[in-house]
């Protein structure tokens, strides 16, 4: 049975590569063919590069027009204030409290940070290893 099986196959093989019987032969269909692939994906290329081309265009635009926005915001609120007014501001700042000044508290507080998160891990890792012993 199995060597009927793989006669089979094997002669259906045969005959399907066995025939150079080609349809496009008549007329210059090949090359028609050709040239209509070849125009179609021309034309989704070109239709591809258009559509990147506009978003592009758009989002600088878009992006532009927002630069333009902010830059006459700064200028009319920050850069050209011609209020005649008396109104000053000055830097507010802890500055030096007794001998810290404000890196010795920052520090600080990343040190007391730094040890909680050690005594949290700590706690778990205990916790966890109470659990998985059994004492049978």
């Amino acid at each position: 049975m199995l060597k009927k099986l793989v006669t089979a196959i094997i002669v259906s093989i045969t005959m399907i590569f066995s025939f150079t019987f080609c349809f496009a032969f008549g007329d210059n269909m090949m090359n028609n063919a050709t040239n209509n692939v070849r125009n179609f994906v021309g034309n989704v290329q070109n239709g591809t590069e258009n559509v990147a081309g506009d978003i592009s265009n758009t989002s600088k635009n878009v992006t532009g027009n927002m630069q333009n926005g902010m830059n006459n915001f700064v200028d009319r609120n920050f850069k050209n204030n011609n209020n005649n007014s008396n109104y000053n501001t000055t830097r507010v700042s802890t500055g030096n409290t007794g001998m810290m000044n404000t890196n010795v508290w920052t520090w600080a507080v990343i040190i007391v940070a730094a040890v909680v998160i050690i005594a949290l891990i700590g706690n778990y890792v205990s916790q966890t290893n109470g659990k998985n012993h059994h004492n049978d």
